[in-house]
């Protein structure tokens, strides 16, 4: 990630740990704070909105 020059977004929808600690989810919090700092431009987005955000919330998603 930390090669990636080009302007990018991150788009973090909602996430949760089940009771045995796995993440139901591409990543959590933490994970997308890392993922931001490692790209040079990239601006951060969180959204209450499942997985399929661009299915979920069209508008929202074209907006971004």
């Amino acid at each position: 990630m930390a090669k990636i020059e080009m302007p990018s977004v991150l788009i973090h929808t909602n996430w949760q740990y089940d009771k045995n600690g796995i993440l139901l989810g591409a990543m959590d919090e933490k994970d997308a704070v890392r993922a931001r700092q490692l790209l040079k431009n990239n601006q951060l987005i969180s959204v209450q909105s499942g997985h399929g955000f661009h299915f979920e919330k069209p508008e929202e998603f074209i907006n971004i």
